[in-house]
């Protein structure tokens, strides 16, 4: 079974209140509250918690342990916490940075041609956010 076929282990009382938060409280708080959401995933999630240790046991240069499976839950918590924030628009709990704007500006104003590269690197909320 995929993820896709598993079902919302969520309610919308749980929901609300975590959209909620990021309207209520600076990001560093809510990122305290993901450590006891985390824990109760990574005991109760047994398909997942399954599927982390395997997926973790092909990336770490050894065998997977209960903090690697916690961190990694935690991890995909934040990045579900991040992306609320930023669907929100609340651009001010991240540090931002865009490098190479004024270069960019400088060739097009220029007339001359030129070739941008790019590759994406983070999140694309943030790019969305910042559009």
């Amino acid at each position: 079974m995929t993820w896709r076929n598993q079902k919302e282990r969520s309610n919308r009382v749980a929901i609300r209140l975590a959209r909620h938060l990021t309207l209520l409280v600076p990001r560093q708080v809510a990122r305290w509250l993901l450590y006891p959401v985390t824990l109760y995933f990574v005991l109760t999630a047994t398909q997942a918690r399954r599927a982390s240790r395997q997926f973790l046991a092909t990336v770490l240069p050894r065998p997977p342990g209960a903090m690697d499976v916690f961190r990694h839950f935690l991890a995909f918590a934040t990045v579900v916490l991040d992306r609320a924030y930023l669907v929100r628009g609340r651009l001010d709990a991240f540090e931002i940075a865009i490098e190479g704007a004024p270069a960019v500006e400088a060739l097009r104003t220029s007339g001359r041609g030129g070739f941008l590269i790019g590759a994406h690197v983070g999140s694309f909320e943030v790019s969305r956010a910042l559009g």
